[in-house]
């Protein structure tokens, strides 16, 4: 299955918040909004970042036998509608040999002194923020070989 794009399904999500809000007994006050984009890459596309400058091959072998490496790092940011925390992780994808899992989940909690926001502004901010976290960590050749992402 392709993924349609965050433009293409957000039309849907705006309709279904809509009629929670329609259907709420009070006004809804957002607090945090979640946005999670999962990529299972097959083997065979080269690019993903191997190398990671935080850490080095160790000169010694580890003890005991590798059986899965990852890559996580988490960041947090100020935003204009809130502070936001970014995980990406690359990982081995359910032991399935060349493949990855690459997962960018980014978090947007509301500012206090900004009791109006609305939901789908947490969500617009915290996809954003993981389509910047993709570009970011896909290397170019990979963004070539997968073709235009412009509506991930």
């Amino acid at each position: 299955m392709t993924y349609p794009g965050y433009e293409a399904i957000r039309p849907a999500f705006s309709n279904l918040v809509e009629s929670i809000r329609n259907n709420a007994e009070s006004p809804l006050v957002p607090l945090v909004a979640e946005f999670s984009y999962v990529n299972h890459i097959t083997g065979g596309v080269l690019g993903l970042h191997d190398n990671y400058s935080v850490f080095r091959q160790p000169d010694q072998p580890l003890p005991g036998e590798v059986v899965v490496e990852r890559y996580e790092t988490v960041t947090r940011s100020q935003l204009d509608i809130g502070v936001a925390q970014l995980t990406v992780s690359i990982q081995p994808a359910n032991g399935e040999p060349g493949a990855t899992m690459l997962t960018v989940a980014s978090k947007v909690f509301a500012s206090g002194n900004m009791p109006d926001v609305e939901i789908l502004d947490l969500v617009d901010a915290a996809h954003k923020l993981a389509k910047q976290a993709f570009f970011a960590i896909v290397s170019d050749t990979t963004k070539e070989k997968w073709g235009p992402t412009d509506g991930a």
